[in-house]
């Protein structure tokens, strides 16, 4: 094994950043019998380092350089401190006053310096306590001339306010603010003026306001009416804004309340329940704000005694209905009898518990209103001769409510759309037996929840009929039909899926039948009428085109009638202009050329017969003539010979 070596010392860096190079490693090192001797370590290139030995020298030890920065640095930080310190606290402000905690025995300072910070927020109680304040400080103050400042700053501020407000408001609170801007402030005088001018202009609007609410307690509308613009030139704007607008409200007001109490006048002087009724329903609609009022409230309390009246007689004579619809109009606030009270009681209950009846869906209202009416009915003492009929009625409608609430827990679910809360909603509308008195609903609902159900199973067969009907072809709509065909009858869809199946039959008849129309108007276009209406005939009644084609075939016909008219026209004045010659043969052989069923053949008949008529009448004639040649008969008449019976 070779002898370990020891490890080199690193390499160091030695005094003023010298670099310090290791040792050389003698091979046989002895102790060295007298301490070292200090060396001084140089590097030559390429030499081997040489070590010389060093004097020994005794002296003071000397001071590094940068321990004097240092210090310099540490003084001048310590001064610069000391100095900013003392300048801080020579310039820092006392603290700012707690004006929560002030308080009259609080320094002048104090005060108004809380009263300028409350002041900010122009609220007219602040603006007045700071004014408060500083108003009675005298000129020798300290802080007088800050004081003044601010007073008339802030008596601005509460006459501009004030303005607003006798503007807005009204004048008592404008006249409040006004008058707490004190004497020695530069807007007392403007406020003193402003005070006279408010106070003449309310004076003016409330004269005028009075004339027009004694003018509407009269029923002049005209006159009251008229002081609306007479509102409107004041100054304030409170009369000429606000209360101009609410009187031409009042206006309307008052003349609606005296019409509506015209009418109900009217309605009661046939004294007839029913159009007592109806005027107390319509005098209750009268503003109890109007004028109108008092007369209407009398009138209202005459009628509900007569209707009272009647319906306890028709109560006591044991019709309970006919009462309860004689008192539905009286209203509950007046004075009455106890057991009229209860009479009335019962009737506003049976309203309430049946003005949201639904047939078909139940309802929160239709419950609340049940709820209400029991309340009601609970009002009536056990006493009254009502209690019996108002125990029945409340059992019943609590039986109602009960009945009205599984329902309504039933529709809810339902109304979530698919097919299991149908069946869940179906189930809980089912527990509702036919004892009970929403019965009816229920089945009712049950068999609308069935249908909707019913849906949801046949509205794929829809689905698929409709995506093939699409395409459009004759196969893909008689594969429509099929598959809409596939929902059973007496389904919910099925009256859909007939009409679709007609839809599509109807176009697979269009497809079919297009090519003959086509070639009949091609025809008809072509002038051969005849041709066309004989193509559009082969469209069968019951098609989908017939209509269409026996229009077409109308139009036709219309024009092949009116060419046969211009032609047989023509020879019906050729015959008409043969026979005005007395050539009556000829024009009777022309106006035969019209064959039967053409247009104009009756009319060519109607002459041939006259003219043969005077065609014999001329032979008849010549036979009696006595110098007439006898070998000269009818039978050897020509049509040439026509003109000699001149």
């Amino acid at each position: 094994m070779k002898p370990a070596v020891p490890p080199a010392p690193p390499t160091g860096m030695g005094r003023n950043n010298q670099p310090v190079l290791p040792k050389p490693i003698l091979p046989n090192p002895v102790p060295p019998a007298e301490p070292p001797i200090p060396v001084e370590q140089t590097t030559t290139p390429n030499k081997l380092t040489q070590v010389k030995p060093v004097k020994k020298k005794r002296s003071r030890r000397s001071v590094k350089p940068w321990a004097w920065s240092v210090f310099c640095l540490s003084a001048l930080g310590l001064v610069g401190g000391l100095g900013i310190t003392a300048f801080l606290w020579l310039t820092n402000l006392p603290p700012l006053p707690d004006c929560r905690r002030i308080s009259p025995l609080s320094a002048d300072m104090e005060r108004l310096y809380c009263a300028r910070e409350a002041a900010q927020s122009g609220e007219a109680n602040q603006l007045i306590a700071g004014v408060k304040l500083v108003q009675g400080w005298s000129s020798t103050h300290p802080l007088y001339p800050e004081a003044q400042e601010l007073l008339n700053q802030w008596s601005a501020q509460l006459l501009a306010i004030a303005q607003t407000t006798a503007e807005e408001s009204g004048l008592d609170r404008a006249v409040e603010i006004a008058n707490q801007i004190p004497e020695n402030s530069t807007s007392y005088a403007n406020a003193q003026a402003a005070i006279a001018q408010w106070q003449a202009d309310w004076k003016q609007g409330e004269a005028i306001f009075a004339k027009a609410q004694e003018a509407l307690k009269q029923q002049r509308w005209n006159e009251a009416a008229a002081q609306v613009p007479a509102l409107g030139r004041l100054e304030n704007n409170y009369w000429r804004r606000d209360k101009a607008s609410e009187l031409t409200q009042q206006v309307l007001t008052e003349k609606a309340a005296r019409e509506r109490l015209k009418q109900a006048l009217v309605l009661a002087t046939t004294d007839e329940p029913d159009q007592l009724g109806q005027a107390i329903a319509l005098v209750q609609t009268v503003n109890p704000k109007t004028y109108a009022w008092p007369e209407a409230e009398a009138v209202l309390k005459e009628w509900s005694q007569l209707l009272l009246t009647a319906g306890m007689q028709r109560w006591q004579q044991g019709d309970l209905t006919a009462a309860i619809a004689l008192v539905h109009h009286v209203p509950l606030n007046l004075e009455m009898e106890p057991e009229a009270r209860n009479l009335v009681r019962f009737s506003r209950a049976h309203k309430l518990a049946t003005q949201h009846l639904n047939p078909y869906e139940p309802s929160v209202k239709e419950i609340l209103s049940l709820m209400e009416a029991v309340a009601a009915l609970r009002q009536i003492e056990p006493t009254s001769a009502l209690y019996p009929q108002a125990q029945a009625k409340i059992d019943d409608w609590q039986s109602q409510v009960n009945d009205l609430a599984q329902l309504q827990y039933a529709h809810w679910t339902a109304s979530l759309g698919q097919r299991i809360t149908y069946e869940v909603a179906i189930g809980q509308a089912q527990r509702i037996t036919s004892d009970r008195p929403q019965r009816i609903r229920a089945q009712t609902l049950v068999a609308h929840w069935g249908q909707q159900i019913q849906r949801i199973e046949d509205q794929p067969y829809l689905l698929v009929a409709r995506a093939q009907a699409e395409r459009g072809t004759v196969s893909a709509l008689q594969q429509a039909i099929a598959a809409a065909q596939q929902v059973p009858l007496g389904r919910a869809l099925r009256q859909e899926a007939d009409l679709a199946i007609a839809q599509w039959s109807r176009q697979i008849q269009v497809i079919e039948d297009k090519p003959l129309l086509d070639k009949a108007q091609t025809l008809a276009q072509q002038g051969k009428l005849s041709e066309a209406i004989a193509a559009a005939t082969e469209i069968q009644e019951g098609r989908a085109l017939y209509e269409q084609a026996q229009t077409a075939i109308a139009t036709w016909k219309a024009e092949i009638r009116e060419a046969q008219i211009a032609q047989d026209r023509r020879i019906l004045d050729e015959a008409a202009s043969l026979a005005a010659s007395t050539r009556l043969t000829l024009a009777i052989e022309k106006a035969a050329q019209i064959g039967a069923g053409r247009p104009l053949y009756g009319e060519a008949q109607a002459a041939i017969a006259q003219w043969e008529a005077e065609r014999n009448a001329i032979w008849e004639a010549w036979e009696n003539t006595p110098e007439a040649d006898t070998s000269y008969s009818s039978e050897s008449y020509s049509a040439e010979d026509d003109g000699y019976a001149e």
